[in-house]
């Protein structure tokens, strides 16, 4: 999570300092075409394409996690016809699927609502989870276990801890990701140009520090 976070966090400051030039809706391909010494359309394209596709599955793997967890969340309240099955879970994944679709094309006001409430749930939830975990917590392991290497994927080929140690990065780097939406709402922000980066630095460390501190209770 430290090795990720530190990375995201140049990724962000290097996309900051070109937002604070470029301080445009397209964001990532506008910036592509305007960088490019050569055949800036065609890296705007690439560009262009390659975040599209990121973003559709990006949007699959979070409804798709959370159609598993309102399932569990309804046989821990006692539903256990709806308990998680492969098709209960396809079905359920295809109604928030289209929930989100309509509230994104009709009530974008309460898009922004629920993003405004988003913000102080993921800020006020994880710091309730921290003192949680503190206070109520029982068969504490402590701090000694913490950076501890653990292959649990019973791969052992030569260089498997290597592939491994590079796989359990995938998580923490799919986490601290979207960092780039300031720059694609920075025309409908008053000066743009400087809280846009701004926006953008902020969120990755906010991010980083937060699921930091929580990663440690919850391994302890």
């Amino acid at each position: 999570w430290i090795i990720v976070g530190i990375g995201a966090l140049a990724v962000g400051a290097s996309m900051g300092e070109i937002c604070s030039a470029y301080p445009t809706a397209g964001g990532l391909y506008y910036w592509s075409a305007k960088l490019a010494r050569t055949n800036g359309p065609m890296w705007a394209w690439f560009t262009g394409w390659f975040n599209l596709v990121g973003q559709i599955g990006v949007i699959a793997s979070v409804d798709w996690a959370l159609a598993n967890y309102v399932l569990y969340s309804l046989k821990l309240l006692g539903w256990d016809d709806l308990r998680p099955t492969k098709w209960t879970v396809y079905v359920t994944y295809l109604i928030l699927l289209a929930i989100h679709g309509l509230l994104n094309t009709y009530k974008v006001k309460l898009v922004k609502t629920l993003g405004d409430i988003s913000v102080w749930w993921h800020v006020i939830g994880v710091a309730v989870i921290i003192v949680a975990l503190l206070v109520a917590g029982n068969d504490a392991t402590g701090t000694s276990g913490i950076f501890d290497f653990k292959n649990g994927t019973g791969w052992s080929f030569p260089g498997s801890g290597l592939y491994v140690g590079l796989v359990g990065l995938l998580l923490a780097q799919y986490t601290i990701t979207g960092f780039d939406a300031s720059a694609h709402v920075s025309e409908e922000t008053h000066g743009a140009a400087t809280s846009a980066p701004k926006a953008i630095v902020r969120s990755i460390w906010i991010s980083a520090i937060a699921a930091l501190a929580m990663n440690f209770v919850m391994l302890m």
